[in-house]
């Protein structure tokens, strides 16, 4: 089944109407699961056990990862799993993922998702409402993981017929 996780800063609340509207959007397509996670660099391992802080390790489960911001000033702990990503995985481990940036980003966190080198999604242009947009970048990166995924399942040479005709 194909996972979509959307990280938050422990420093926004976690049901927050921006991370509703993305589960909402995400969970629109069929089959999608979505799973949220607060990102807090000073967790304990206490937190961890109970499953509040992600590892790197883990963003490698999923198809996707949608990461919300709440402003620079309480991204410190986004920014540093990310900047984690870039230095202990190999070059090629996030090519396959999906990858968007919702909420009030100042830019840093869309180009340090790019330096990760997987594949960036972002909301249409002209939708203003940021619930509307953040229900549009969820749906939008769950269609792009059911492409991702159905392009895969060629990659391997698989014998099967398959007809992309459509009536």
């Amino acid at each position: 089944m194909p996972r979509v996780i959307v990280l938050t800063p422990a420093a926004v609340e976690k049901k927050t109407a921006l991370v509703t509207a993305i589960v909402t959007g995400a969970e629109s397509v069929r089959f999608m699961e979505v799973d949220v996670h607060e990102v807090d660099v000073h967790a304990t391992s206490r937190d961890h056990a109970v499953g509040r802080q992600m590892d790197v390790d883990g963003l490698l489960d999923y198809d996707a990862v949608v990461v919300t911001s709440g402003g620079a000033d309480v991204d410190n702990s986004v920014v540093e799993l990310l900047r984690s990503a870039e230095r202990h995985e190999p070059a090629d481990a996030f090519s396959n993922i999906v990858f968007a940036v919702a909420g009030p980003s100042d830019g840093s966190l869309l180009s340090l998702v790019a330096s990760l080198g997987g594949i960036i999604v972002s909301a249409p242009r002209g939708i203003a409402d940021p619930e509307a947009r953040a229900r549009a970048v969820g749906r939008r990166v769950a269609t792009v993981v059911e492409w991702v995924r159905h392009a895969r399942s060629h990659e391997h040479g698989e014998a099967h017929t398959h007809s992309h005709h459509h009536h």
